[in-house]
């Protein structure tokens, strides 16, 4: 069975079995993480805490301390918490380039 990318929300490792949290359902599997997020594209899923993968096109905010996703509240780690900070600051300075080739300020 293949889920589409766009589809999964995040991932999060339960003792042997891993779920993958979609839209719309879960699916059990007894991949590890860092299995699963090989075969996840690099600029659209993130290590947030040991044992969870967010989606950032998911991500709906921060709530104390925690990534908020769909309903879930996901741990995140201090750690993971910079390394996130920075992959967003990437995101954000290369969407501006972007736009900032089709639109000259007036």
């Amino acid at each position: 069975m293949s889920i589409p990318f766009a589809e999964i929300t995040h991932v999060s490792k339960f003792g042997n079995e891993s779920v993958i949290y979609t839209v719309s359902n879960s699916y059990r599997t007894y991949h590890s993480l860092k299995g699963i997020l090989t075969y996840l594209p690099v600029n659209d899923f993130f290590l947030i805490h040991q044992p969870h993968i967010v989606s950032l096109r998911h991500m709906d905010g921060v709530r104390k301390g925690r990534l908020v996703v769909g309903e879930y509240y996901v741990p995140m780690s201090k750690n993971y918490k910079v390394q996130l900070l920075v992959r967003l600051k990437e995101i954000l300075d290369r969407e501006y380039v972007f736009m900032e080739k089709y639109f000259k300020p007036i």
